[in-house]
This record gives C-alpha cells, structure tokens and sequence, in this order.
C-alpha cells in the first residue's frame, strides 16, 4: 500500500491511533470522534451544530454519540438553571474516560496502576486471556 501524505504545518489534528484501532467504536463512530477532535476547545458542540455541518441527520448523529458515550468518549451532562433544563454540556476524550471491562478490572487513562506481576502470572494460564490482558495493557498505555 502507498500513501501519500501532505506537509502539517497548518490547519491540521493529531489524533491518537488508539481510537482507530478500538474495535469497540463502529466506522462512523470512529469518524464523528475525529471531527470532534478537531474542532477547537471553543467550539460550542450540539446535535443541532453537527447536524448543519454534517450529512448525516439528527437521528444517526445521536445514535453515533450515544456510542461514543458508552465507550466512554464523549461525556454529556444536562445543564439546569432554577430545576429547569436548560441544555446539554459535551466533553470530548481522547482516550476513554473510564470503562469497566469483563476481566474485572477498570481501564482507564486516568493513571490507574496495576501490579504487573500479578497480572501476568494470572494470565499467562490461559493464551486466549493473555491476548487480552495485551490488548488492554496496551490501551491503557
């Protein structure tokens, strides 16, 4: 395969790898995450907002995001003023926020050690589960 690639020196995002590589993140979802990424930190994001700049509509954006949340990229909270609501605040992760996985154990970037001896000698038991504790080392590195 070849690529050809352009100069970065403007009018560009750095995104981790990591999200393409997240089996658990659909095409599209891979996709929207990215444009989220781009976007400036002053960027005021809505479903409405997403819905003028995108092809998609305001079905399959909202579906798109309520996979993003699951999986932890993106986080909403519901804003409110005097019990009313009043709006949606969105917050955009590079790496998942905080995701519980079937082993047991919590992945997540927020600097969770874990004692690796441990780890690898219950693991290496099994090779299927050793693939996995791999793959999950790997992601929270």
């Amino acid at each position: 395969m070849e690529i050809v690639r352009v100069i970065k020196n403007k009018d560009y995002t750095t995104i981790c790898n990591r999200i393409f590589k997240d089996r658990r993140l659909s095409l599209k979802a891979k996709g929207l995450l990215a444009i989220l990424l781009s976007f400036s930190d002053s960027w005021k994001l809505s479903i409405n907002g997403l819905e003028s700049i995108l092809k998609e509509g305001r079905t399959s954006i909202r579906s798109t995001m309520n996979d993003l949340i699951k999986c932890g990229y993106v986080e909403r909270k519901q804003i409110r003023k005097e019990g009313m609501f009043v709006g949606v605040n969105y917050t955009v992760f590079e790496s998942p926020k905080l995701q519980k996985s079937t082993a047991g154990f919590v992945l997540s970037q927020n600097n969770i050690q874990l004692n690796n001896n441990i780890i690898n000698n219950q693991f290496n038991k099994d090779n299927s589960k050793n693939q996995f504790f791999n793959e999950v080392m790997a992601f929270e590195n």
